[in-house]
Parts: C-alpha cells; structure tokens; sequence
C-alpha cells in the first residue's frame, strides 16, 4: 500500500483540514460510493478524524509533541457494492515542535548555601542547570540574576560566583534569584531561588569607645585643675 507522509504543528487548531483524499473506483453508482475508516493501533483515540462524507483527514483534538512525536495509522477505503471492496493506505503524521513548555531550572547542589565572608571575589556560590521538554532551537535560553542580586554573577553555564566583597556585619544572607528566558516566542520565564547565608569570621579589631558627654568632662576637669 501507498504511504502518505505529513507535518502537522503541534498548535493546529482542532477541525483544521490537513489533507485531501483522491481515491478513484471505475465502477458507478453504488458500486463506486467510498466509505473511508481510520485503522489505529493506539490504545487511546489519535488526534485525527474523518468526517462522515468526507474525503479529508482533520484535527480532531489536542495535539501536544512531547507526548507524542509521530503517527502511523492506516486509512481503509470500502466500495458500498456486494461484496464490498477495499484497498487502504498508511498514515505517517510528524508532530512538528512548537514553544510550548518553559525552561525549568535545576540544581546538583543545595539551595541552601554557606559562605565565608572572606570569600574573594570570583569564588564559587552554585551551579545550576535548564532542561527543556521542546526541541531546538526552542530549548534555548539565556540566563541571568534577578536585578536586585549585585553581589553575585552568574555565567552562561550556570555557574554562580561572588562579585562583590562579602561582609556579615553589613549582610548576614542574600536570596538569589536565577532565571531562565527562552530566546524564542511567547519566551517563557522561570526563576530558581538560593539562599546564601554568610559565615561569619573574626575579622574585626576590638577598639576603645572615648566617652565626650559632658558630665565626664566636667568630672576629669574638678579633678585635675589646676
């Protein structure tokens, strides 16, 4: 039998017409009138129909790619004469990937992290990782801090590392947001938050606090005047 190949987006509406059947029977009248039937292997209905005299395959509900990429079925095709006779052809629908699923952030690591103060800049925080169920170039993504984090960088691959010096008596934790931005459209955006506490260390010198109130001064100035 013939095998008819097809594209179909993902994002077709249902009742869109995807193709157009030309079956030829010499016979005439009843002999000659064709009844067409879908022919599945799926265990649940496929996303196509014909409709009741039609000769043309439509979109009959929903179709979503990552559930499933391709569909093989058979069209079979009766004559209305005694006895009845067929013929059938195969079906072969590639679901084409449409932008339909947002980045998702993850992480190998905690997203509780500690931090000494003393950490330089450039150290490494955290390292996060984007999967994506579409396919390219809809996986693609650009990732970044929320505009509040200054303190801290993130590289294209996901390393998170320190950019500005730390201080635990100024910042005991910071709350840092990553996001993820499809570079394709409608750009899906998703953040991802760790938390940085700071350890702190003993990097402060003890020094005397000088008292100048009044009283004091007035104290030492009885006692010592000459």
């Amino acid at each position: 039998d013939d095998i008819i190949s097809l594209s179909v987006s993902e994002f077709t509406p249902i009742g869109t017409l995807i193709y157009n059947f030309i079956v030829n029977d010499l016979d005439v009248d009843e002999n000659s009138r064709i009844t067409y039937t879908i022919v599945s292997n799926y265990s649940s209905p496929i996303p196509f129909t014909i409709y009741i005299n039609q000769s043309a395959l439509y979109v009959s509900s929903d179709i979503d790619r990552e559930s499933t990429a391709f569909y093989f079925f058979y069209i079979r095709v009766n004559d209305n004469g005694t006895p009845s006779l067929s013929s059938t052809s195969s079906i072969q629908v590639e679901i084409l990937d449409e932008n339909d699923n947002p980045p998702l952030i993850q992480t190998n690591f905690s997203n509780i992290v500690r931090i000494l103060e003393s950490a330089p800049i450039g150290v490494f925080v955290s390292a996060v990782y984007v999967t994506d169920n579409d396919l390219p170039p809809n996986t693609d993504y650009s990732l970044s801090l929320s505009s509040t984090v200054t303190t801290f960088d993130i590289s294209e691959d996901g390393v998170i590392s320190t950019r500005l010096p730390l201080d635990f008596e100024l910042t005991t934790q910071y709350n840092i947001t990553v996001l993820a931005r499809n570079t394709q459209p409608p750009y899906f955006t998703t953040t991802f938050n760790i938390l940085a506490i700071l350890i702190n260390e003993n990097d402060e010198i003890p020094s005397f606090q000088i008292e100048t109130s009044n009283s004091m001064f007035n104290y030492f100035e009885g006692h010592f005047n000459l």
